[in-house]
């Protein structure tokens, strides 16, 4: 049984994490404090174990934390991205003995019931070939923070914010899906908001090695909510909505049709990856291949800001 759960940060994802696991660990004690009482009060939280920890502060933080809280905590939760700083977070887990499998990072993108099937789709797919692939993600960061955007970890540098950092999941179910990624050609700038120290738009351009052409647009500044991804294969095209839960087929140029369909789909991975969380721990055993995939990611987000 779950003793003491921690969660450090007080940004809006800790309170979606907090109100999962009063659900599910109906019989834990949730610590929910913010980074700077964390780190003012060390000593209090060094003397006592957490059966979970969930850091969800601001990323540039992310690995400072991991190292104070690790021997304190039985199973650690990252919010993505892992880090912002590849080369500090390559050499931590170089020099220290990190158990791989007691790490998990945040990408509920994996428990999307519309990514499984695309994943489904391409493993099994009677389409032909796969030729190229197009995602694109883009939201307004004016409505995305809410409170004031220009005070939000998103725009800043220094917090590890950006839209290579924040929209990461995109890069992420990427390389799930086609594995490493080279870069074909880049242009992330700072195209529309002037009074940040981030850019705002990314558009990227990629080959895996199985020499499927991928492209990637990602931008803060649409004003409509927009997250799909499209797939071209020989024999028809497969245009993915991850917004609206939808896969639609389109065949010998005739109009697509829906052929799969899912309502709050988004809502319920972060449900659905602390389900799989808790199972897990059950059985005291996780994928390490995870972390790894986290890690490519945040490799190949380093080799694109060179």
């Amino acid at each position: 049984m779950l003793n003491k759960i921690l969660i450090i940060g007080k940004g809006s994802i800790s309170y979606r994490h907090k109100s999962i696991l009063q659900c599910l660990f109906k019989n834990s004690k949730i610590i929910h404090v913010g980074s700077r009482f964390f780190f003012k009060n060390l000593s209090k939280f060094k003397s006592q174990k957490f059966e979970i920890t969930i850091i969800a502060n601001e990323s540039s933080a992310h690995i400072k934390t991991l190292n104070l809280i690790y021997k304190n905590s039985k199973f650690i939760f990252v919010e993505k991205p892992i880090s912002n700083n590849y080369l500090f977070t390559k050499n931590f887990f170089k020099k220290n003995k990190i158990n791989l499998s007691k790490i998990w990072v945040g990408y509920n993108f994996l428990f999307s019931k519309t990514f499984i099937k695309l994943k489904s789709k391409i493993e099994n797919s009677d389409y032909g070939e796969l030729i190229s692939v197009r995602s694109t993600v883009g939201q307004n960061i004016k409505f995305w923070r809410k409170k004031n955007y220009l005070k939000s970890v998103s725009v800043s540098k220094k917090l590890g914010g950006g839209i290579l950092n924040e929209l990461s999941h995109e890069i992420h179910y990427l390389i799930e899906l086609f594995g490493y990624l080279k870069i074909l050609n880049k242009n992330i700038c700072k195209s529309y908001f002037k009074n940040i120290d981030v850019s705002d738009s990314a558009f990227l351009l990629f080959k895996n090695k199985k020499n499927i052409i991928v492209s990637l647009i990602m931008d803060f500044y649409r004003n409509d909510k927009f997250r799909q991804c499209h797939l071209i294969f020989e024999k028809a095209t497969l245009i993915v909505d991850f917004i609206n839960g939808t896969i639609f087929l389109s065949k010998n140029n005739r109009v697509s049709k829906t052929i799969f369909s899912v309502k709050n789909d988004i809502e319920g991975s972060y449900v659905r990856q602390w389900q799989y969380i808790k199972k897990i721990l059950n059985k005291k055993k996780i994928d390490k291949k995870h972390l790894k995939t986290v890690l490519l990611t945040l490799e190949t987000i380093n080799r694109l800001n060179k």
